[in-house]
């Protein structure tokens, strides 16, 4: 159980990175690269041991 809520709080972590990714890639901000790679580490934290 531990490890299913651990996968799912990864997951969505992730979608919030690449959700304002898009949202900034939409708007023309420069920017739009970096909740991608905080989404990359936030990935590797959570599933990496």
């Amino acid at each position: 159980m531990e490890e299913l809520i651990k996968y799912v709080a990864t997951v969505l972590a992730f979608a919030i990175c690449l959700g304002s990714s898009v949202y900034l890639a939409d708007k023309g901000n420069a920017a739009w690269g970096w909740p991608l790679v905080a989404g990359v580490f936030i990935i590797a934290a959570g599933f990496l041991p």
